[in-house]
């Protein structure tokens, strides 16, 4: 009768014992805000990589075809 009484009061205690708190969700968005920065900046230098690319291979394209 002891142990009922003890797992009855242990759920008074804790009844949300499941939830997440305020703090672990506040932990969890600022996580996934910094991966998403980063992400971004990868993005952008990604994208100046490519465009950088594209001129070096057209420039080449016009030396081709002056050559020509």
């Amino acid at each position: 009768m002891n142990s009922l009484s003890d797992t009855a009061h242990a759920s008074r205690v804790r009844p949300y014992a499941n939830a997440f708190t305020l703090i672990e969700l506040l932990v969890v968005c600022v996580i996934s805000g910094v991966l998403a920065a980063l992400l971004l900046a990868a993005l952008i230098k990604s994208t100046s990589s490519a465009q950088r690319i594209k001129c070096v291979n057209n420039l080449r394209q016009l030396g081709l075809a002056t050559q020509m």
